[in-house]
């Protein structure tokens, strides 16, 4: 028995099988709200419902447990974390904020990361002259074609304008 710490954010700790839980695709959190009986409904209630795993509440834990998935680890698309010499168990991401613990920051610390993201793309402008609007940021020199959102991929010149080129041949030939 393992607890995920806050993972709605309301100081509550989802009860799981084991620590590895949060990077499993069978995790779905949910709240206990007390004693339910098929047919009749909630016979009682709790004063602050729990927290669970709801599949493992309902029908219990796969057995054998699915490896984990790194790509579960991943808070962005380029999760950056300080490299300490000191095992660190919780970490913020020096990209988008959010905070990893445990076996998830090992796991996110070694995921691959997308080239040009950790723009939040705050000068971004929208090119006319093109046919059709598409959006450039002049800070990592990337194309989107509609307004991108923080730490997003966007394309070099040449491959934004081969792949719009392409597209717009294909739809004028009949």
């Amino acid at each position: 028995m393992a607890k995920i710490k806050n993972p709605w954010g309301d100081r509550r700790d989802c009860d799981v099988s084991d620590n590895l839980c949060s990077l499993r695709r069978c995790l779905h959190i949910g709240e206990d709200k007390g004693a339910y009986t098929p047919g009749v409904g909630y016979t009682s209630y709790r004063k602050v419902p729990l927290l669970v795993c709801m599949t493992r509440h309902l029908h219990g834990c796969p057995y054998p447990h699915p490896d984990p998935e790194p790509e579960m680890a991943r808070c962005c698309p380029s999760p950056d974390f300080a490299k300490t010499r000191s095992r660190v168990h919780r970490q913020r991401c020096r990209t988008c904020g959010t905070w990893s613990e445990g076996k998830a920051l090992e796991i996110a610390r070694s995921l691959p990361r997308h080239p040009a993201t950790r723009c939040k793309h705050a000068s971004i402008k929208q090119a006319k002259w093109t046919i059709e609007d598409c959006w450039l940021c002049p800070e990592r020199d990337r194309w989107f074609d509609e307004k991108p959102e923080p730490h997003q991929v966007g394309e070099s010149h040449t491959a934004f304008s081969e792949r719009r080129m392409t597209a717009w041949k294909t739809k004028m030939s009949f």
